[in-house]
């Protein structure tokens, strides 16, 4: 079948942050790190054929579409993400490191954490991607949360959740110690990963 645009994959980009962004002030480094997050969703939108205009957020500060074209931003001190879909699309990558046990009870119940069959941080830093990258897809923020519920694991590198009426198919890959999560789309992902960044869960 030949690809149109209602059923492309979606196309992540994830960008390496240059070594030298850790020397800067914090404002001039959250100017970077966004900046990067920026050229990495122009590089989505040029993967999937799109053509975005300006970027501008809403009074809560979520993405209003850019010449019908959603799409979604990510930065930690070491990558940048963004994403371009012509649907609702949500990105987050987070570091996957220790975490207090107070935060695997905000973050999930017992039910959706019996549903993990893999490491408990692994599943911690998957369920948490998961749900943001929804709660991404409507502008909203982690006041939410408790709205999104992990359902379903179909694989290592899928998740399905649940969020005010709609099941939404979040994929996943594990990569230098990220997660990277991403909601939206119905025809898969291909992920785009600087050199040297192994893909663990490939979609």
């Amino acid at each position: 079948m030949t690809a149109t645009p209602e059923n492309r994959p979606l196309r992540p980009v994830i960008l390496r942050v240059p070594a030298d962004a850790a020397d800067l002030s914090r404002p001039e480094r959250v100017r970077r790190l966004s900046d990067l997050a920026r050229q990495a969703l122009r590089r989505s939108a040029r993967l999937s054929g799109l053509c975005l205009g300006d970027l501008e957020k809403d009074p809560n500060g979520g993405p209003i579409p850019s010449g019908g074209v959603f799409w979604s931003l990510t930065h930690k001190p070491r990558y940048a993400a963004g994403v371009a879909s012509r649907t609702p699309v949500g990105i987050d990558v987070e570091t996957v490191r220790p975490v207090r046990e107070g935060m695997y009870r905000k973050v999930a119940g017992a039910a959706e954490w019996a549903l993990g069959q893999e490491d408990r941080l692994d599943a911690f830093f998957r369920f948490w991607t998961a749900k943001e990258a929804v709660l991404k897809t409507g502008g909203r923020g982690l006041a939410d949360l408790s709205a999104c519920r992990i359902v379903a694991a179909a694989d290592a590198h899928r998740l399905s959740v649940s969020y005010r009426g709609r099941i939404w198919v979040v994929r996943q890959c594990r990569f230098d110690h990220h997660m990277a999560a991403v909601a939206g789309g119905e025809d898969g992902v291909d992920w785009s990963l600087p050199a040297g960044a192994a893909d663990r869960f490939p979609a």
